[in-house]
């Protein structure tokens, strides 16, 4: 089979995949509660092993044993207690594989604590920001936690889909190529504008007040998610993968499908926690 007959072929199986299990992401958003925890939990227990798996031969059992623990109480922590929580679950595991190393450690020490920080830190911690957003109260009586999350994940999608359709027809300068050289400036730019104007309508329909914030925080996302997307390309170019795993047929795995929802969490709730805060309210 061509080149190009194969990159059909697994668009088409990306499309059926995504309209299967889209409706169903929606619903979790949208209900939030026990369900999107839920699928958090999923998200972070899934994330981790394909991380652990590409990593399997730089971190031992205990390191890896010890990251997985952590990124569940990370999340536990923050849906049940405080998102302060955290900050002791990350300090009791760095004095934990120091211990490790310490007693057991024969080479690359740092190396070992360092990526296992890494493990716990990405992507739980980044998730955790995504189950705390959906823990926010309302900003207006129209717009809760559960609609920012649905605004945020409905503009990851349209900057995938229109960067993806734009760089295919129009693309021809590459950008960042040595990270990863499909993605072209016209792909991202029109994925931007596009984005740019699903915020202007969402703002228009929501009222006239929000619309400059749901612009602000529109290209904040798509730009957080472009670097989340780019962050996962260098660890599967230094781990020489081209897939974190083959969990999702035609998608890859779920840092491959959802690195820029990862990565634009930290960046949507600090968005939405500095707007809170400058008009008067305590969060």
């Amino acid at each position: 089979m061509s080149a190009s007959g194969i990159a059909d072929n697994s668009l088409v199986k990306r499309v059926v995949v995504g309209i299967f299990f889209a409706p169903l992401l929606v619903w979790f958003f949208r209900r939030g509660g026990y369900p999107f925890f839920a699928f958090v939990v999923f998200l972070t227990a899934f994330g981790q092993w394909e991380l652990f798996r590409m990593l399997h031969d730089r971190l031992r059992f205990v390191h890896r044993l010890a990251g997985f623990i952590s990124g569940m109480l990370i999340i536990i922590g923050t849906y049940i207690m405080t998102f302060n929580v955290i900050t002791g679950i990350i300090i009791a595991f760095l004095v934990f594989i120091y211990v490790v190393e310490i007693v057991t450690g024969k080479e690359h020490r740092l190396e070992n604590i360092v990526l296992s920080l890494f493990v716990t830190v990405y992507p739980a911690l980044f998730i955790a920001c995504m189950l705390k957003l959906s823990l926010v109260p309302d900003v207006t009586e129209s717009i809760q936690g559960r609609y920012i999350l649905l605004f945020m994940l409905f503009v990851i999608w349209i900057f995938d889909t229109l960067s993806y359709f734009s760089g295919r027809l129009f693309g021809k300068h590459s950008f960042f190529q040595s990270i990863s050289p499909k993605k072209t400036v016209e792909g991202f730019c029109g994925g931007i504008a596009g984005v740019i104007v699903f915020a202007v309508g969402t703002g228009i329909y929501a009222g006239k007040e929000l619309l400059l914030h749901a612009i602000v925080f529109a290209v904040l996302v798509a730009l957080a998610g472009q670097a989340g997307d780019l962050s996962v390309s260098i660890i599967k170019r230094d781990r020489g993968v081209k897939d974190s795993s083959n969990l999702i047929p035609g998608h890859g795995g779920i840092l491959d499908r959802f690195d820029s929802l990862i990565f634009a969490s930290p960046v949507a709730y600090a968005y939405v926690l500095l707007v809170i805060r400058f008009s008067g309210g305590n969060y």
